[in-house]
């Protein structure tokens, strides 16, 4: 049961996401394209916000004394 609702749920959302991607008129071959660039651009996305944004806002963060 709570694994069923599990998969509905995830199914709902990447069928959303399909839509608003517009990827749903998409071949299988193009989504995996389209996938992939996103879920790579996230990744890279994410490890420069971790690697280079703490550098700058240490300054910030200690003057309001949370370092």
């Amino acid at each position: 049961m709570f694994n069923n609702s599990i998969k509905k749920h995830i199914s709902l959302k990447y069928y959303q996401y399909e839509l608003v991607t517009c990827i749903y008129m998409l071949e299988p071959w193009e989504k995996v394209i389209f996938n992939s660039f996103v879920l790579t651009s996230l990744l890279v996305t994410l490890y420069f916000g971790i690697t280079y944004l703490p550098i700058p806002t240490m300054p910030t963060a200690s003057s309001y004394g949370l370092s």
